[in-house]
């Protein structure tokens, strides 16, 4: 484990390995299928005041097909979303200047954003405080890139779907 990920070697199915490099942590990904690549031209905001972090979970929805901007600060972040609007947003709880929790708060103010929360902070109260201020599902660190996916994928989903009305 390095910065907060899993070594995700034995995972080859997804197309990602995790590779320590001393310090450092790359992505190297193998092609995705066509059907993926095709869907993907949506836009993940990635806010991780680590950027091992950052650049490895950019690497890798990148090379799924995702676009990506990064930021490591809570007014990093503000700017970013002033400039371009994503379509989801990993979010760390912890970020120098601004922590995520206030900054869930104020994306929630703006509109409906999904928002993944990313924290090392793994308690359960953690995890109810991050889905009660406006994230729509929370990761805690260490994790594994193809786990991070599935969920990125989930919330997606979940946000395109129309909503049932009854009655």
């Amino acid at each position: 484990r390095v910065a907060g990920l899993h070594r995700a070697g034995e995972d080859r199915g997804v197309g990602v390995d995790a590779v320590v490099v001393g310090q450092r942590v790359a992505a190297r990904g193998r092609a995705a299928d066509a059907t993926h690549a095709a869907h993907c031209a949506m836009s993940v905001a990635i806010v991780v005041g680590v950027a091992e972090i950052t650049d490895v979970v950019a690497s890798y929805l990148e090379k799924l097909g995702y676009e990506t901007d990064c930021a490591h600060s809570g007014p990093e972040a503000l700017a970013l979303f002033d400039a371009h609007t994503p379509d989801l947003v990993i979010l760390d709880l912890m970020l120098p200047g601004e922590d995520g929790l206030s900054l869930a708060r104020k994306l929630r103010a703006r509109g409906n954003l999904p928002i993944i929360m990313l924290s090392a902070r793994g308690e359960d109260v953690d995890r109810i405080i991050g889905l009660e201020v406006g994230a729509d599902d929370y990761l805690a660190m260490p994790f594994n890139p193809r786990e991070l996916l599935a969920r990125i994928r989930s919330v997606l989903r979940r946000n395109e779907e129309p909503t049932v009305q009854t009655g």
